[in-house]
């Protein structure tokens, strides 16, 4: 049973968590009618998961280009 234990203990501090941070996010988009920008606020996320949302909403269907560019908040914008 102490060995159950200990090996529980040891697994808890053996996985690393992953930072999280707040982003600020902006989405474009292009339309031939014109274009407008959406922000958004993604807090409590690593930044991995930031990555794969900002690929997942970058996209060109038909005549729409969509552009997601996020940046840590407090920082400027990459562009």
């Amino acid at each position: 049973m102490n060995k159950l234990l200990f090996i529980f203990v040891e697994f808890l501090f053996a996985c690393e968590s992953e930072e999280r941070f707040c982003f600020d996010c902006r989405r474009d988009i292009f339309t031939p009618d014109g274009s407008y920008s959406i922000m958004l606020e993604m807090c409590d996320q690593p930044e991995a998961d930031i990555q794969a949302f900002e690929q997942r909403n970058t996209y060109i269907k038909e005549t729409t280009t969509v552009s997601m560019k996020c940046w840590k908040k407090g920082e400027e914008p990459k562009i």
